[in-house]
C-alpha cells in the first residue's frame, strides 16, 4: 500500500517499481496531485488523466505491474522488494526536487530595471561596475538598451579595458531574465573568448545574491545544483523538470511555469564559428531563432592587420550574422568593437557610408591633449629614468607621480579626458593614466585607446580618403586651367559598365581631373561594378557582351570627344591622347578592334589600347627594355607594336600607382601636384566632394618589396574594397601624360598634413626647446 499526500492506492508499491525512468515515476505522482478526493484504486487515476499519451503510460506500467505480481505470485519477499524499490524511487524524487521557489525579495526594484539598462547594471552587478559610468559608457548603456528593446543594430568603437565586454555580457542577462530576448549569441574575436562569455553570464546566475533575490525563477534552480552541472538532468520544481542544459557553448535556463526566460538559451562562440540555421525549441514547443547577437571584439591584431582577414569577418558580419533571425524577422545586434588598424573589419563596419545600418560611433578615452607637452615631456624624462633604475619601481614611479602633484595644474591644462575616474594605484587622475599609456607606446596607444590607429597600409606620404575627397583645384567641372597644354582620357573595361576619366596636364605634370564617370550612365549615385544598373547589354539589347562593349566604347568616345574643352583663354582643346584597357582577356580583341577603326575612322593613333604588367623588384624594369623599331619607349612604359594592328602600351602598375598618390600629396601651387575639378568656399573648404572618386584612389595599400634588389611598391586591394575603378583611370591617365612629354621637373617641397597628427610635431617642439630629440 502506498500513500501520497494522503491518498492510498492499493498496489502503489508496485506501480512505482513497474515505472520505467524518472518521467513515469513523475506522472504517477502527478496523478496523485491532481487528486481532490482520495484515491484508492487504480481505477480511481484513470479520471486524473490529461491526454491518450498519459493514458497509454499508465496502461504500460499497470500492465507491467501485473505482470511482476502474477511471475511472482504475489509472495511477501516480492511485495517487500517492490515496496523498497518504490521507497527508494519516492526517495530520489523528493531528493530531485527543488520546490517551492522562494518569493522575489524586492518587486518593486525588479520592476523598476525592467525597460532601463543602466539602473539595471549598477543595482544588480555593482561589483562589475565599481566606478561611476563615463559618457562613452554611457553612450554604450543607451545604445544597447535600444537594441534590445527595439530591435536596432549599432556598433560602437570604445577605447581598450574601458569594460564594453562587463557591459555586453550583463546586458545579455538583463535582455533574457525580463524576456526582451529569448536566444542571445555571443560572439568574440575567437572562440575561447566567445566562451568565456558564456562562463562569465553562467557565474552570475549561479552566484549572484542580488539576481538570486529578485529572479528566483531563474537562479534558484541554479543555485540547488550546487555547482554540480550533472545534477541538473533530473532537477525537479513542484514535479516538473526544469530541464537545465549546459554546454561548452550554449547555456540552457531552466523551464519554469509563468517565467519569462522559461528555456531560454544563451549560445557563445568566435565570429567565425558557423552558426547559420541555428534554432531552438521553448518549452510550449515554440521554435525560436537567434534574436539577439552581442558581437564584443570582432578582430585579433592578426586579423585586423590581414586585408584578406578583415575582408572575411567584415563579410561574416554584413551577411552570416543578420541573417540569423528567422524569415521575414530582423536581427538586433550590438557590436562594441576596438580599430586596430586602418582599414581594418571593425573600421570599415563603423564607416556610415559602407554600412549605414550600423550606425556606427567613434568614442576616445582623450578628446583633447594638455597644452603643455613640454611638462609632459619631462615628467616622461623622469619616468623613463626611475624604471630604468630602479627594478622595483611601480608602472608610474612615485618621482614621476611627485613631479605631476606639484606641477599638476599646468600639465592638466586642457587637457579633456572621457574617463576622470579610470587611474591606477600610483596614478592620481585620469589625466595621467591616460598620458602614462600614451607614453608607454604611442602608435598602440593612438589604434587601443583613440580608435584612430596609424594607417599600417599606407604610410605620410599619401593623402587619406577624407583628404583625398576635397582635394579640389578651385575649377569649375571641365573648365581647363591655365598653363595646361596636354588633355588625356582613360577607359576601364567592364562586363557591366566603362568606368571613364578626363584630365589636363601641364608640362610639369600638374594635373587636373575634368571629368570622370560610367558608361552607361548610372541613375544611383552608390553602386558597384557589380550592381551597375544599365548595363552595356542592357542598353544594346539583343547583342552579345562583345558587342555591346564595342558599341559602348563607340558611343562614349564621340561623346567625348563632342564636349566642349575649352582653356581659360579662350584656347580649344580635344583630347590628345585616349588609353582603353585592353587587360581583360575576354574583351581584349573588342578593345583592339575598336582603337584600329577609331584610328581608320577618325583620328590615327590617337586612341591605343593598354594593358598594366606588375613588375615586381626582381624583374626587369620596363624603362631598361631593350627598344625594338618602331617602339615608344619611356617612363615604366612602353608601346609595342602588336601584329599589324597598331602599338599597344604597356606600363608598370605599380610604378604609376605610386606615382599617381606622389602626384596627389604636392601641395597645391607646386609643380605635380594633381586635383580634382571642385570650387571653394570662401574659407577655403572645398563646396564639391569626391567620395566615390577618394574611395577608389584609396582602395589599395602598398607595400614595400625590395627581394630582388630593387625598392619597389607592390599596391594591394585593402580590406573588403572592390572598388578601385577610377584608381586606374587616373592612372592611365598618368601614362597618357608621359607619352605626351610632361615631365617632373621639380620635387614638391611640401606634403598635405593629416588633420589627425601623432602628436610627434608638438612633442619634437617640445623637446627641440631642451637639446633633445624625440625618443
Amino acid at each position: 500500500m502506498g500513500v501520497y499526500k494522503g491518498a492510498s492506492v492499493a498496489g502503489w508499491e508496485l506501480l512505482v517499481a513497474a515505472a520505467k525512468g524518472p518521467s513515469e515515476v513523475d506522472l504517477l505522482h502527478e496523478l496523485l496531485k491532481r487528486a481532490t478526493s482520495p484515491v484508492a484504486t487504480v481505477q480511481d487515476l484513470i479520471p486524473l488523466l490529461k491526454s491518450n499519451a498519459e493514458a497509454d503510460t499508465l496502461s504500460m506500467i499497470v500492465g507491467r505491474a501485473k505482470s511482476a505480481f502474477e511471475a511472482t505470485g504475489g509472495d511477501r519477499y516480492s511485495r517487500h522488494k517492490a515496496r523498497m524499490a518504490a521507497k527508494q524511487r519516492a526517495l530520489s524524487v523528493e531528493g530531485r526536487e527543488i520546490g517551492p521557489l522562494p518569493p522575489v525579495r524586492d518587486p518593486d526594484r525588479k520592476e523598476a530595471c525592467r525597460k532601463d539598462l543602466r539602473l539595471a547594471l549598477t543595482t544588480y552587478f555593482p561589483r562589475a561596475f565599481p566606478l561611476a559610468f563615463s559618457d562613452n559608457h554611457l553612450l554604450c548603456v543607451k545604445k544597447a538598451q535600444l537594441v534590445v528593446l527595439v530591435g536596432a543594430l549599432f556598433a560602437l568603437a570604445m577605447p581598450r579595458g574601458t569594460g564594453k565586454t562587463t557591459i555586453c555580457q550583463r546586458t545579455a542577462i538583463w535582455s533574457v531574465l525580463y524576456g526582451h530576448r529569448h536566444f542571445v549569441v555571443l560572439l568574440g574575436a575567437t572562440e575561447e573568448k566567445g566562451q568565456l562569455s558564456l562562463q562569465v553570464i553562467d557565474f552570475e546566475i549561479e552566484k549572484n545574491d542580488l539576481l538570486l533575490e529578485d529572479f528566483p525563477e531563474v537562479c534558484y534552480p541554479f543555485r540547488k545544483l550546487e555547482g554540480q552541472h550533472n545534477r541538473s538532468r533530473g532537477q525537479l520544481l513542484d514535479g516538473s523538470p526544469t530541464a537545465i542544459k549546459y554546454g561548452k557553448k550554449t547555456l540552457v535556463l531552466p523551464s519554469v511555469a509563468g517565467s519569462a526566460a522559461s528555456g531560454s538559451l544563451f549560445y557563445a562562440g568566435g565570429l567565425m564559428t558557423a552558426v547559420r540555421g541555428a534554432q531552438h525549441i521553448l518549452p510550449d514547443g515554440t521554435i525560436i531563432r537567434p534574436d539577439l547577437v552581442l558581437l564584443d571584439d570582432i578582430q585579433t591584431r592578426e586579423s585586423a592587420e590581414s586585408p584578406p582577414q578583415s575582408a572575411t569577418r567584415e563579410r561574416i558580419v554584413a551577411a552570416d550574422i543578420l541573417g540569423l533571425a528567422g524569415p521575414g524577422e530582423s536581427i538586433a545586434a550590438l557590436m562594441p568593437i576596438t580599430v586596430i588598424a586602418r582599414g581594418d573589419a571593425a573600421e570599415n563596419i563603423l564607416n556610415r557610408e559602407r554600412h549605414p545600418e550600423w550606425r556606427g560611433e567613434r568614442t576616445r578615452l582623450v578628446e583633447q591633449f594638455p597644452t603643455d607637452m613640454e611638462l609632459w615631456e619631462d615628467y616622461n624624462e623622469i619616468r623613463k629614468q626611475y624604471l630604468r633604475e630602479d627594478d622595483e619601481a611601480l608602472g608610474c614611479p612615485k618621482e614621476a607621480t611627485a613631479f605631476y602633484r606639484k606641477h599638476r595644474a599646468a600639465m592638466d591644462k586642457g587637457a579633456v579626458v572621457t574617463w576622470p575616474e579610470r587611474f591606477g594605484k600610483d596614478e592620481i587622475s585620469g589625466v595621467q593614466y591616460a598620458m602614462n599609456l600614451f607614453f608607454r607606446d604611442e602608435e598602440a596607444f593612438w589604434s587601443e585607446y583613440q580608435n584612430e590607429p596609424k594607417n599600417l597600409l599606407d604610410d605620410d606620404q599619401f593623402l587619406d580618403e577624407d583628404q583625398l575627397a576635397v582635394k579640389v583645384s578651385g575649377y569649375a567641372r571641365r573648365v581647363i586651367p591655365l598653363g595646361v597644354e596636354y588633355l588625356t582620357s582613360f577607359v576601364d573595361v567592364h562586363k557591366r559598365a566603362l568606368y571613364w576619366m578626363v584630365c589636363g596636364w601641364e608640362t610639369n605634370f600638374t594635373g587636373y581631373i575634368l571629368d570622370y564617370g560610367v558608361f552607361p550612365k548610372q541613375n544611383r549615385p552608390t553602386f558597384t561594378v557589380r550592381t551597375a544598373r544599365p548595363t552595356l547589354q542592357e542598353t544594346y539589347r539583343g547583342v552579345g557582351l562583345e558587342a555591346a562593349v564595342y558599341k559602348g566604347l563607340w558611343e562614349l568616345h564621340d561623346h567625348l570627344w563632342a564636349l566642349e574643352w575649352e582653356r581659360e583663354d579662350g584656347t580649344a582643346f580635344s583630347i590628345q591622347r585616349a588609353l582603353v584597357d585592353c587587360g581583360w582577356g575576354q574583351t581584349e580583341q573588342t578593345v583592339k578592334k575598336f582603337c584600329r577603326e577609331w584610328s581608320l575612322q577618325r583620328m590615327a593613333g590617337l586612341v591605343m589600347p593598354s594593358r598594366g604588367r606588375y613588375i615586381k623588384s626582381a624583374q626587369i624594369p620596363i624603362s631598361q627594355f631593350k627598344r625594338r623599331a618602331g617602339e615608344l619607349l619611356g617612363e615604366e612604359w612602353i608601346a609595342k607594336r602588336v601584329g599589324k594592328i597598331g602599338r599597344e602600351v604597356q606600363f608598370d602598375t605599380f610604378h604609376w600607382k605610386t606615382f599617381l598618390h606622389r602626384r596627389y600629396a604636392t601641395d597645391i601651387g607646386d609643380p605635380g601636384c594633381l586635383t580634382a575639378y571642385g570650387e571653394r568656399q570662401k574659407n577655403g573648404k572645398a563646396k564639391t566632394e569626391h567620395l566615390v572618386l577618394a574611395q577608389h584612389l584609396d582602395a589599395e595599400y602598398r607595400e614595400p618589396d625590395n627581394s630582388g634588389g630593387r625598392p619597389v611598391d607592390l599596391w594591394k586591394l585593402k580590406p573588403s574594397r572592390t572598388e578601385n575603378h577610377f584608381f586606374d583611370c587616373a592612372v592611365g591617365n598618368c601614362v597618357a601624360a608621359s607619352m605626351l612629354g610632361a615631365r617632373i621637373v621639380q620635387t614638391s617641397t611640401a606634403v598635405a598634413q593629416k588633420q589627425i597628427l601623432s602628436l610627434a610635431e608638438r612633442r619634437a617642439a617640445a623637446l627641440s626647446k631642451k637639446g633633445r630629440k624625440a625618443a
